[in-house]
């Protein structure tokens, strides 16, 4: 006879065959108080049964005996699922069995229907109960059947309307009946396939064969943040998963909130698990050092009016408010003088308290802004008066006085530090080195901070000597324009000695010095 394939293992089809699939670790060691047993017994109790206990490979196994009863010792600590299955019976799965230490766990009884010659199993399982909500139904085939015959065959109790689907890498053994609207919960359906069902070389069904499940209650499956998760991004959505596809109006009526948070409700139409899956966007975020309770009452209903039956609740606790970077960055060298200054918080922050909150060491006069507020956060902004000292290291302070918009102070003070780079040339006019420059050219130059304009002017030089007169277009730059025209075809040399100064005092480290030739 054909084997059966279940999952990934192949199953021969002489006599029933049992299989443990391991949620624990490896079954390693010889500590006798760290093992425990597994014993029940599977009907009918005629089959010849074997016992296999995996973990990835198998580890071990046994006969069931002419009673049906089975016993696997000597199993690590842990939980486990349990699968029966037989040629020509269906498969089924006890799940969640506990060892414990020392201990024996008896598997409810496991009664396995006899299949028709022709299928090799179904989803749900017959007898399996807590089927999902929004599950669909499946039978494969041992060949490949006619399609038209199988679905006039095919009938379900209660009644739910659907839609049958054959994939094309099944080769027509497989059937898979998707319901338009979810079952009912805590329901149990029948499935019936009639001898009237047929494969493609017109055998039939050697008789009219029935398998029952047993629907899930309507519940919570996942949510986001998980349930008593700590330190939650205060940027996090929030996002509700339950098992079957929920009215919208009667789950949004039914859920509560604290503390309070005005949300964005979305049901996730271009997201995953559509309708299932209840999205709430804050529209500020969420609250720092603080723990959050959601409810869900009993009046959120599925879209067949069936409602949960018994609130369920999530809990999960923010984290506290922290300065998540900063412009510059901590540590930064060679920072532009004329820089701003750019905290960025993971919580909307009170611009009033962290006015008061930060100094800076030297002093900088200027002044505060919020930049924007978004749901990541916000960032701040202090515009400095004027630029900053040059070559000098700023240390930026931020005390426990800084609060947010809900009134929550930073938890502990913080602080980054950042150096300004050295006075320095950073544009010429001619450039270094020009040629052919027109005789009736100005000498423009550009510094990297803003500038003492006495000092600068008397440190300013062009030999051959050349009169003319200054003009500051900007407090960092300034042009010189010669009284008449330069010489033609002469080399000119422009420099600024050590005594230019910025408006903080800090001096031209070196001599900085450049020449340029005009046209004949």
């Amino acid at each position: 006879m054909q084997p059966i394939r279940i999952g990934g293992w192949i199953i021969a089809s002489l006599g029933l065959s049992l299989t443990l699939l391991a949620g624990c670790s490896e079954n390693k060691g010889t500590n006798p108080y760290e093992r425990g047993s597994i014993v029940g017994t599977v009907e009918p109790k005629d089959c010849r049964a074997k016992a296999v206990v995996l973990q990835g490979k198998p580890v071990d196994s046994t006969w069931v005996d002419k009673d049906g009863y089975y016993r696997i010792d000597n199993l690590r600590v842990g939980t486990y699922n349990l699968q029966a299955s037989a040629s020509g019976y269906s498969m089924y799965t006890s799940k969640g069995i506990t060892v414990y230490a020392g201990g024996v766990t008896t598997v409810p009884l496991i009664r396995l229907s006899a299949l028709p010659e022709g299928i090799s199993s179904t989803s749900p399982q017959d007898g399996e109960k807590d089927v999902n909500l929004a599950n669909e139904i499946s039978i494969s085939f041992r060949n490949p059947m006619e399609r038209k015959s199988v679905e006039s065959s095919f009938s379900i109790n209660p009644p739910l309307e659907g839609q049958f689907l054959w994939f094309w890498y099944s080769q027509n053994r497989s059937l898979h009946f998707r319901p338009f609207s979810p079952f009912i919960p805590e329901t149990t359906y029948t499935v019936t396939l009639t001898r009237g069902a047929q494969t493609q070389g017109g055998d039939s069904l050697s008789f009219d064969y029935s398998f029952s499940f047993t629907t899930d209650r309507i519940r919570i499956v996942s949510t986001y943040p998980p349930d008593g998760r700590k330190d939650v991004e205060l940027s996090y959505s929030i996002s509700i998963r339950f098992n079957t596809e929920m009215d919208h109006s009667s789950t949004k009526n039914a859920l509560s909130i604290d503390p309070p948070l005005s949300c964005v409700y979305d049901w996730g139409s271009n997201f995953p698990y559509s309708g299932t899956t209840l999205y709430l966007g804050p529209e500020t975020p969420l609250r720092a050092d603080t723990e959050y309770t959601i409810v869900i009452g009993k009046g959120a209903k599925d879209v067949n009016g069936f409602g949960l039956r018994e609130p369920d609740s999530i809990h999960f606790c923010t984290e506290s408010i922290y300065l998540r970077r900063s412009f510059p960055p901590n540590g930064a060298l060679d920072v532009d003088a004329r820089t701003s200054i750019y905290f960025y918080f993971n919580a909307w922050m009170d611009e009033k308290s962290l006015a008061e909150a930060i100094s800076f060491s030297p002093p900088i006069e200027g002044y505060f802004s919020s930049r924007y507020q978004s749901s990541w956060g916000s960032e701040i902004y202090f515009q400095p008066g004027s630029a900053l000292a040059t070559n000098t290291k700023y240390l930026v302070r931020i005390s426990q006085a800084a609060r947010d918009i809900y009134g929550t102070s930073l938890t502990e003070p913080d602080s980054f530090s950042f150096t300004t780079e050295p006075l320095r040339v950073t544009y010429t006019s001619p450039v270094n080195g020009a040629t052919w420059v027109d005789t009736t050219t100005s000498i423009r130059i550009r510094f990297n901070t803003y500038m003492d304009q006495e000092k600068t002017e008397e440190a300013f030089s062009i030999s051959p000597l050349t009169n003319g007169h200054f003009e500051w277009s900007a407090l960092d730059r300034f042009y010189f324009y010669p009284a008449t025209n330069l010489k033609p075809n002469t080399t000119y040399t422009v420099t600024v000695d050590t005594t230019a100064w910025d408006i903080h005092g800090g001096k031209l480290p070196y001599p900085y010095q450049f020449s340029f030739s005009t046209r004949k």
